[in-house]
């Protein structure tokens, strides 16, 4: 509604002059989606959960080669008019007005938004417009001009709005002398085969240091325009960049940097880094790592301390790139079974913390927390959630009047069809034609998609694409959902494909809904077998793209597996000697103090 709400002053009173510059209407709207709410109800931690939906999001999307710029000057047919209402248009967008607010600070961001409507008030909106309303509030700004002098806001925004991609920010300390010398390149995930042309962006950078923690003033302290160095006092142990991620940018250090970060987290003044750069951190790391830009070694150092996190920021910046990590080794059993051992010892303290059932007065972020960690360690086998999750399934099958918490339904729904019988399904399948609620729906059409039964999921499939009641995007989601609760559907699922896929492009209304969901396989194939099946037998274009994307990340995985496997060894091997040890001590000092 507040998305909605934005576009009845960016999009009504101004729109943009072309579907190129889609991005005057949609980052605004996307920007207030979530500051005009949360100015509205704090309490549902909007502005926080910005971070880790819309700039990691942003940041992830602009990590491929092919990203286009915020102003896309392609737009030239209806098939790039629809490509534009993108990652880019929305979530980079809004993530870079953040970014000037911390910059410019509220009051002249605001002064800037009010000065652009007031001048443009039923006409055409551009980007030079926009640039124009800045650079009027930003020199009524004497602390702006004080602070920032020779640094044109135009340029520095334009900077953003041009470049495709986003930038990742270099950090070298001299522990010696205390000099911190940066540097900035576009961040790939990947090498593209043809090389790009050099980018620069002009990088708001904000940054503490260990001798004076300080996450409450994302102010920046210099613009970065190339490279730059800035004078701390010498041994100091780390330095921070971008407080409170309050930047769109990636930032790596140099790996005496990074070990001093990942042995300050796991001690017990971790949350003295703010939430949200403890969030970037693992993001970071966890990118760095698919990239070849850190170690194997450091990585899993600077993520160690996972295992007593218990915050909502954190995990949710983690998940899907540890997610992503687990798919590559999916092929390869013996790492797979040592990465989910792994996994499930990170998480048992959350798990201990958050618990099974809800709190009454639990906060927003604990409800979310609560739901994506036993989501992930239900689809683990971690066996308390299992069993905790079954009972309460059972309990409502023998009841219907004892509810299933709303925000538990996810994957306590997902583990009674995983674990039950035809019974099971077809009394969720009742439920799904019998709800109102669109919500519950979508709830309820995942969890059909756990079945493990052959027979089952065909059903589940064919009816994603015959039932009236199933929307067109949920139609096409129906795919990604029978492999999210259960990885062992892949075969089935592909075999649907190949069996249907005329019919499934003409319920789809044609090929661009069918190519997405084909494109969301790719991070599941993770066996070369149904890869060269996919390969042969598929007769559309957008398999080519998918055997592409499946080959190099098992060729990842290949590559990585051997050092993977021989670290989570070692660690595992050694938290299962500390584990009865640690028992042996109790049980000593409990006998000591009776």
């Amino acid at each position: 509604m507040a998305h909605e709400l934005g576009h009845k002053w960016f999009g009504n009173l101004v729109t943009c002059f072309w579907w190129s510059n889609l991005w005057l209407n949609e980052s605004f709207a996307s920007f207030f989606e979530y500051f005009g709410a949360h100015n509205a109800d704090p309490s549902l931690e909007l502005a926080d959960q910005f971070v880790v939906d819309y700039v990691h999001s942003a940041l992830n999307w602009d990590a491929a080669a092919g990203a286009t710029p915020m102003n896309w000057t392609s737009v030239i047919d209806n098939d790039s008019v629809s490509a534009h209402f993108s990652t880019t248009s929305y979530a980079k967008g809004a993530s870079v007005l953040r970014m000037l607010e911390h910059f410019v600070g509220e009051r002249t961001f605001r002064n800037a938004l009010r000065y652009y409507l007031r001048d443009n008030a039923y006409q055409l909106g551009t980007p030079e417009k926009l640039y124009d309303a800045f650079r009027q509030a930003t020199s009524e700004d004497l602390s702006y001009t004080q602070t920032y002098p020779g640094i044109e806001i135009g340029e520095l925004f334009d900077s953003w709005v041009q470049n495709g991609g986003s930038p990742v920010v270099n950090v070298d300390v001299n522990m010696n002398t205390g000099v911190i010398t940066l540097s900035q390149e576009r961040f790939l995930i990947s090498t593209p085969a043809t090389p790009l042309a050099p980018q620069q962006w002009q990088i708001p950078i904000s940054w503490t240091h260990s001798g004076n923690l300080d996450f409450t003033n994302t102010k920046p302290a210099l613009v970065l325009t190339d490279t730059a160095t800035i004078q701390n006092a010498a041994g100091h142990n780390f330095v921070i960049l971008n407080i409170a991620q309050s930047g769109l940018y990636r930032v790596n250090y140099d790996d005496h940097n990074w070990e001093m970060i990942a042995s300050y987290l796991r001690g017990s003044n971790r949350q003295r880094i703010h939430k949200l750069n403890r969030a970037q951190i693992v993001n970071d790391v966890l990118h760095f790592l698919r990239a070849d830009k850190i170690s194997i070694t450091r990585a899993f150092d600077v993520l160690s301390f996972l295992e007593h996190e218990t915050d909502y920021y954190v995990w949710a910046g983690a998940l899907g790139q540890i997610d992503w990590l687990r798919r590559r080794l999916e092929h390869l059993p013996a790492a797979h079974a040592q990465f989910d051992t792994y996994l499930l010892s990170l998480m048992d303290t959350a798990i201990g913390h958050l618990g099974y059932n809800e709190g009454a007065s639990d906060s927003t972020s604990t409800i979310l927390n609560r739901m994506q960690i036993l989501n992930y360690a239900c689809n683990l086998g971690h066996a308390g959630c299992v069993s905790d999750s079954l009972n309460k399934w059972r309990n409502h099958r023998a009841d219907d009047s004892i509810l299933v918490p709303v925000n538990l339904r996810r994957y306590v729904y997902c583990v009674g069809i995983r674990e039950g019988d035809a019974t099971d399904y077809e009394f969720l399948y009742a439920k799904y034609n019998a709800s109102q609620n669109t919500a519950d729906m979508v709830v309820i059409l995942r969890a059909l998609g756990c079945t493990k039964d052959e027979t089952l999921l065909n059903h589940y499939l064919g009816q994603s694409m015959h039932n009236d009641r199933v929307r067109i995007h949920d139609k096409t989601n129906a795919f990604s959902y029978a492999l999210q609760g259960n990885r062992e559907n892949l075969p089935i699922v592909l075999s649907f494909l190949y069996a249907n896929y005329n019919e499934i492009r003409e319920t789809y209304g044609g090929s661009a809904r069918l190519t997405i969901a084909i494109n969301a396989l790719a991070t599941y194939l993770t066996d070369f077998t149904l890869i060269s099946e996919l390969e042969l037998g598929a007769s559309f274009g957008a398999a080519i793209n998918v055997v592409n994307s499946a080959i190099s990340n098992l060729a990842w995985g290949n590559r990585l597996a051997p050092e993977i496997y021989e670290y989570l060894l070692e660690r595992n091997s050694a938290v299962t000697v500390a584990a009865p040890i640690l028992l042996l001590f109790a049980a000593l000092a409990a006998r000591f103090l009776h």
